[in-house]
């Protein structure tokens, strides 16, 4: 479990190390009291979403779920700093719902050359982190749209979740710091806590978790159900079987 004050340390970490990443603030009247006013949750807008979540169950990628079903180990080509050259974070703040950040286009407009899966049917994903007091652990949003802007139904979002998850972990919900924008998929918090207590327990390797990196271990424990939405560039995390 974590602090108001670790989750916005964990935060701060996170848009360091990626910088896709970044803190927003509430609707006026949506405050959360117990974290700053600038730091109110995390927001990723952009991330690819290339095939559909129910076609990937029974593959290999879906198969790094450990016995307990509540970790998968993620990866992919990490933005360059080339992707940033033109960004400066600290005079380019976000400008409205709509922004998206360069890094992120940068990796949409990839060689249009090379086939991928279900290029077709390419979905953007805006994803969100928020603390839930109640539970003291970060809680997850994601609103999905089509490449031409249009927010896809609850039914369209459910696609792109693990089918074990989808109407019963996952379910859709206003975004409780930005009520007039939409519903979201939200990933209820009810099973965070333990879950990521038997991760960080299992990790191996020279650097111990700590509450800076916890952000990083919470992600790639999140890919197991959202596991075709392209969002997690952070370094992989070594982790033992016990």
């Amino acid at each position: 479990m974590l602090t108001p004050d670790e989750f916005v340390t964990a935060g701060d970490h996170l848009c360091n190390q990626m910088r896709l990443w970044r803190w927003a603030r509430s609707e006026p009247g949506y405050d959360k009291e117990y974290l700053p006013p600038d730091r109110q949750f995390l927001v990723l807008k952009g991330a690819i979403c290339h095939q559909r979540a129910r076609e990937m169950e029974g593959s290999a990628a879906v198969a790094e779920v450990t016995e307990d079903g509540d970790w998968v180990t993620s990866g992919g080509p990490a933005p360059t700093e080339e992707d940033y050259a033109d960004l400066d974070v600290e005079e380019n703040e976000p400008e409205g719902d709509d922004y998206i950040d360069p890094a992120v286009a940068a990796l949409t407009s990839a060689d249009a050359s090379v086939a991928h899966p279900g290029t077709t049917d390419r979905r953007m994903y805006t994803l969100v982190i928020v603390y839930d007091k109640y539970y003291r652990t970060p809680r997850v949003y994601l609103q999905g749209s089509s490449v031409a802007g249009v927010v896809l139904t609850p039914e369209q979002m459910m696609e792109d979740i693990v089918q074990d998850y989808a109407g019963k972990t996952a379910t859709m919900e206003r975004h409780p710091h930005l009520p007039n924008a939409g519903v979201y998929v939200s990933i209820h918090p009810c099973r965070h806590a333990a879950t990521m207590q038997r991760l960080l327990q299992a990790c191996t390797g020279a650097e111990a978790p700590t509450v800076a990196s916890y952000m990083t271990y919470f992600l790639k424990f999140i890919t197991s159900m959202i596991p075709t939405i392209e969002y997690d560039y952070t370094p992989s995390a070594g982790v033992g079987s016990h």
